[in-house]
């Protein structure tokens, strides 16, 4: 399976409604794919981003520093260049588009790398 990192909060997003995946990058070999979302260490939230991710979602953001690792599965199912949801962000060169998020209960713990990448055998997502 493969596996994208994604900064926080973005990761968390993807469960919450995120149904774009802005990357400079085309999905490739992940189109009709199910892959893992890791929750990088990296992270974005700020208070003002936290209130506008809140507005989209109706849900509250996570604090920083937390879900690092695995949190979930989804679907790639192409890109689009259409702005076809408000995840959109201009200046993407794609906009991978994401279907059926799958959380898992908790996040396992392992290390992200950059790209797309394979998730390693010993880590076991059921």
């Amino acid at each position: 399976m493969y596996v994208l990192t994604v900064r926080r909060p973005w990761a968390w997003c993807i469960f919450h409604g995120k149904d774009i995946e802005n990357r400079s990058w085309h999905p490739g070999r992940a189109i009709g794919q199910r892959i893992a979302i890791h929750a990088g260490q990296g992270d974005d939230w700020t208070p003002e981003l936290a209130r506008r991710i809140h507005e989209l979602t109706g849900v509250e953001v996570p604090q920083p520093g937390t879900l690092t690792g695995i949190i979930g599965t989804v679907r790639v199912v192409g890109t689009t260049t259409e702005a076809i949801s408000p995840w959109c962000q201009r200046g993407s060169p794609y906009w991978w588009v994401l279907a059926d998020p799958k959380p898992l209960e908790r996040p396992i713990a392992c290390r992200g790398r950059l790209g797309l990448w394979t998730l390693p055998e010993n880590v076991c997502l059921s």
